[in-house]
């Protein structure tokens, strides 16, 4: 116990103590440097990690979204195909076609605006996807 005492308390008795203090001293920066570089090391990897992360979740989220939307448009589509496809649909007056026409119409839009804007940011991500596959030898 008094050589740890004695390491730590400036004041070694020996020569042979302030030696052995001294390397001791040594170790112990050298560890805690490096212990603090491993350390920097981890974080930057977790905060990276946790980027790509958070990236991967909001792709996923807005695909889902997309998905859904277009899942809904597509069963609003056919069930307005089968109401256009019923007698009473071809027997009703000029202004409920009117209407259902209108209201189909407004489905293609929407459906068209909304998934426009996803296909055209596809089509950049599909060009680059394509440069690389085309860079890539043929087996």
């Amino acid at each position: 116990m008094s050589f740890i005492f004695n390491i730590f308390s400036s004041n070694p008795a020996t020569p042979s103590e302030k030696e052995n203090a001294a390397a001791l001293k040594v170790i112990i920066k050298d560890h805690k440097s490096a212990l603090k570089a491993e350390y920097k090391q981890h974080e930057t990897e977790y905060k990276q990690a946790v980027k790509e992360a958070d990236a991967e979740y909001k792709r996923s989220k807005q695909e889902a979204k997309d998905k859904l939307y277009r899942n809904t448009m597509e069963a609003v589509s056919r069930e307005i195909d089968i109401i256009t496809a019923t007698d009473e649909y071809v027997n009703s007056d000029k202004k409920t076609k009117t209407k259902i026409d209108d209201f189909k119409s407004w489905i293609n839009t929407e459906t068209e605006k909304h998934l426009g804007e996803s296909d055209g940011e596809l089509e950049v991500f599909e060009g680059t996807l394509d440069e690389k596959t085309s860079q890539a030898p043929a087996a």
